[in-house]
């Protein structure tokens, strides 16, 4: 799912092999206060799925594993998306 390398993600970028074509990229979010965090470190997607009202869920991948992550959070924090062509 990661880029591989460590000219983006952090090291040591564990089992970054791109074998998905994600290509994902550390892109860290944006806080509500306006601040990013885990720029480089970590990186955060939304999900097209809702989980409340004011919250819904995301993707996450870590520099320090090669595992996929999720859960939710309020919407008002900046976290990527991917745009899919049907």
């Amino acid at each position: 799912m990661k880029s591989t390398g460590t000219q983006y993600w952090l090291s040591p970028n564990t089992a970054a092999d791109n074998s998905s074509g994600f290509s994902g990229l550390p892109n860290g979010f944006i806080s509500m206060d306006g601040t990013f965090d885990f720029f480089g470190d970590k990186g955060y997607w939304w999900s097209s799925t809702q989980y409340a009202t004011n919250d819904a869920r995301f993707r996450l991948l870590n520099s320090d594993d090669g595992y996929t992550d999720g859960s939710y959070t309020k919407k008002t924090y900046g976290f990527s998306v991917r745009c899919i062509r049907d």
